[in-house]
């Protein structure tokens, strides 16, 4: 028998098996089970191949997969769960290091990395304050997200303590129209820091690399706080929203809409070389013909919010606070 097969097995049979009914139901080892599943094979695979050499996670493993020969019980159940909860860095490391998984399966790559990289450390299971609330600005180049996210970061929120953007990482060069919520760093400096954990919703384009300041996201969601984030990654909103319910997170999505022929009229009236107006224009055509071919899902997760030429950026401002307010 192929070794850990009976992991494997366990993971198949978990949804099906009476035994193990009270813990398929509940909704956050539903979810990890729903990612694991499909993966344990390349997990366990690697670990076999030597990429992650890890003795005491292996024997973890092939301890579990002893005792699941013969019987699956739901100390088995969460028993993995434990071992996956406490190893979850050498899981990461084990997934990242087996590159036929990487290629094939990039969004669920990003889907493992977060959830491996949510909690506040190893021991300790991340809890978010019922009084916190995350809102996820979205929208293609020139929409006003800047603008608006400095107005609403000065906006005095009755419900809220205190008002934060997230802190962004980025791989590439500093432009000198970045704005303040950028941090700039070294490919070694973003391994470094995704590796231990700390960047949440990491991803590529255009070979940068991109995600948020976990630590940050962390010690904001544990109090009474509103905390910003621009994210434009519209391929992983449905999966990161998702995610952020069901760890009880607070979250609202909002997406600023406007027309190709005011995005593109606002990319050549802004002060940017002509390289850069182009590198723009065609960002904004390939976000709106996203967005058009997919409105009936975006629709489902974020809040529209319409900001073409015809609207002033208090009306837009005042349409924000009033949805943020509800």
């Amino acid at each position: 028998m192929k070794k850990f097969e009976n992991i494997k097995r366990f993971l198949k049979q978990i949804k099906e098996s009476p035994e193990l009914s009270s813990i398929a139901e509940d909704k956050k080892v539903s979810i990890l089970l729903g990612i694991l599943e499909p993966t344990i094979g390349p997990i366990v695979d690697s670990l076999l191949l030597g990429k992650v050499r890890d003795k005491n996670l292996n024997n973890k493993f092939e301890e579990l997969d002893s005792r699941l020969e013969n019987r699956i019980t739901e100390d088995d159940g969460i028993q993995l769960i434990n071992i996956i909860q406490e190893n979850r860095q050498m899981l990461w490391t084990s997934i990242a290091n087996h590159q036929a998984l990487i290629d094939e399966h990039n969004l669920l790559k990003n889907t493992i990395s977060t959830y491996l990289a949510i909690p506040n450390n190893q021991s300790k299971t991340f809890k978010p304050s019922k009084d916190f609330k995350f809102i996820v600005i979205a929208g293609a180049s020139g929409t006003g997200k800047d603008v608006q996210l400095e107005l609403l970061e000065k906006h005095q929120f009755n419900k809220y303590r205190h008002s934060d953007v997230l802190k962004k990482f980025s791989t590439r060069k500093k432009r000198n129209h970045d704005s303040e919520y950028y941090k700039f760093m070294t490919e070694k400096r973003f391994d470094s820091l995704k590796e231990k954990g700390n960047v949440l919703f990491p991803y590529k384009k255009r070979s940068y690399q991109y995600g948020f300041d976990k630590v940050q996201f962390v010690r904001d969601a544990t109090g009474n706080n509103l905390l910003f984030s621009i994210f434009t990654e519209f391929e992983m909103a449905e999966k990161a929203n998702a995610f952020l319910k069901e760890l009880g997170i607070n979250v609202q999505f909002i997406l600023f809409n406007a027309s190709i022929q005011d995005l593109t009229r606002r990319a050549w009236h802004r002060n940017f070389s002509r390289d850069e107006v182009k590198r723009r224009i065609t960002s904004v055509e390939q976000d709106i013909m996203f967005i058009e071919q997919n409105k009936e899902v975006l629709s489902s997760i974020y809040d529209f919010v319409e900001v073409g030429d015809n609207r002033s950026i208090i009306e837009i401002h005042n349409d924000l606070v009033k949805l943020i307010d509800k």
